[in-house]
């Protein structure tokens, strides 16, 4: 069940795999596979007799009664050969699982000891909308009846080495590992029609991107990824100009 009491389970049985208990506190262990990967992988299905199952040339993270699910934390568009692939077997449905930090704490360690060295709250909380630049980047197959979303929005830390350019050494940084703290919810999305849940529930009759754009309170590339989303699955449709901006209106 995806509920918090059992993402701790999970959470917890993993870490105490992955960690050198004979490390500092302050300090984060080397990991194999990315910790977020294998607790989000535990929390979908608990038996590891379902995991990394091999189908044609590829594996798959789990497969369950005729269920795949593809752990997908970022880069979709390397997903599509496998998407080509698995969605040509009319017997499997293939659910993309993707994490969204909803709190996140980022968190800078040494480079080479990997030592804490600092920590602070990101003032972001995570949205549906996070996932859109990735969406975008399968839209073609997001009208596939075989392929269904789920969205999980995870509290978490951020840990990121201080090895950027300046003179702080943040800018161009690079991510080291994301450890979970707490599930909050999910959202699921098994049909086309359910990717109405992007459109915001104040939007007027007719709409541009960026009244789009301030609804969803988020930025208008965004905005304008989304609608573009929502015409290619005809959720959407154009109905003309407003000065130099698509109207658009939702289809009933």
């Amino acid at each position: 069940m995806l509920n918090n009491e059992n993402f701790l389970i999970q959470k917890n049985r993993i870490s105490n795999e992955y960690f050198n208990l004979n490390k500092s506190y302050n300090g984060i262990g080397t990991l194999s596979e990315k910790i977020l990967h294998r607790i989000i992988k535990f929390f979908i299905d608990d038996n590891p007799l379902n995991h990394e199952i091999k189908i044609g040339q590829y594996f798959v993270d789990i497969m369950s009664n005729n269920t795949i699910y593809e752990i997908q934390t970022r880069s979709f568009n390397k997903l599509r050969p496998k998407l080509d692939f698995l969605l040509s077997k009319t017997d499997y449905s293939v659910k993309i699982v993707f994490p969204i930090p909803y709190e996140k704490n980022i968190c800078w360690i040494n480079k080479d000891t990997k030592e804490l060295i600092s920590k602070r709250k990101s003032p972001k909380t995570g949205t549906i909308y996070d996932s859109i630049l990735e969406l975008y980047k399968i839209k073609s197959y997001l009208k596939n009846e075989n392929l269904k979303f789920i969205f999980l929005f995870i509290n978490l830390d951020e840990y990121r080495n201080l090895d950027g350019w300046d003179k702080t050494k943040k800018k161009g940084s690079n991510r080291y590992e994301r450890i979970p703290n707490e599930f909050i919810s999910s959202i699921e999305i098994n049909k086309k029609e359910d990717f109405k849940i992007l459109i915001p529930n104040n939007i007027t009759d007719t709409f541009t991107n960026k009244d789009f754009q301030k609804e969803a309170k988020t930025n208008l590339r965004i905005a304008s990824t989304c609608t573009n989303i929502l015409l290619s699955l005809g959720l959407i449709k154009q109905v003309g100009k407003c000065g130099r901006m698509n109207l658009y209106k939702i289809e009933l």
